[in-house]
């Protein structure tokens, strides 16, 4: 989706952050604006743990499933670090500290450079992208929060959630789809830091 690199390239600041983070992780929106900066742990992996619901509150997450670890590769956990450095509370919150309502941020973001498009549309990008380069087909119910399921071999991939070398392993590889701009106070090489992973 050429708009993802767009619309990436095109903004700066917390902006382009909540557009990294829905196009390389694939949460819902209500996710993204729960998130806060103790939910990026170990080298940026995203810890999904609330959500904000339609009053701009903090809730509980729509499925169990929900509740998870997205683990992205080294070039977005490096982008992460850098934009929560100095950082505390929710990633993307009013001026008052209160959590964004997702409505009102999509008229006043999203809807000025892509009127088509929502939020929902990074989520989309993302799971298009994990299976257009074969992703792990359970990794990639487990990142995008959905169930595994009662199958019997269900059972067995639910100990990918406990794999965590192998899902990094598998983070790395699969990229991100879209080219990430290189962050200002950069912890990643400069050749990390401009990498394209497609």
């Amino acid at each position: 989706m050429a708009q993802v690199d767009k619309l990436v390239s095109e903004s700066k600041g917390d902006e382009q952050a909540l557009y990294v983070i829905a196009a390389a992780g694939g949460l819902r929106i209500a996710e993204i604006l729960g998130v806060e900066v103790r939910h990026i742990v170990n080298n940026g992996r995203l810890v999904v743990e609330q959500s904000v619901n339609r009053f701009g509150r903090i809730s509980g997450l729509k499925t169990r499933a929900a509740k998870r670890n997205i683990d992205v590769s080294k070039v977005v956990g490096g982008y992460l670090l850098s934009f929560i450095e100095g950082k505390s509370g929710l990633l993307f919150k009013t001026k008052r500290g209160t959590p964004y309502r997702a409505g009102n941020l999509r008229r006043r973001r999203l809807d000025k450079r892509l009127d088509d498009y929502g939020f929902h549309s990074f989520r989309r990008f993302r799971i298009t992208h994990l299976e257009a380069v074969r992703a792990h087909g359970h990794l990639t119910k487990v990142w995008a929060g959905h169930s595994l399921g009662n199958h019997i071999t269900t059972e067995y991939a639910k100990s990918l959630k406990e794999n965590l070398p192998l899902r990094l392993e598998e983070a790395e590889r699969i990229g991100t789809g879209f080219a990430l701009p290189a962050p200002k106070c950069s912890k990643i090489s400069g050749a990390q830091a401009v990498a394209v992973a497609v």
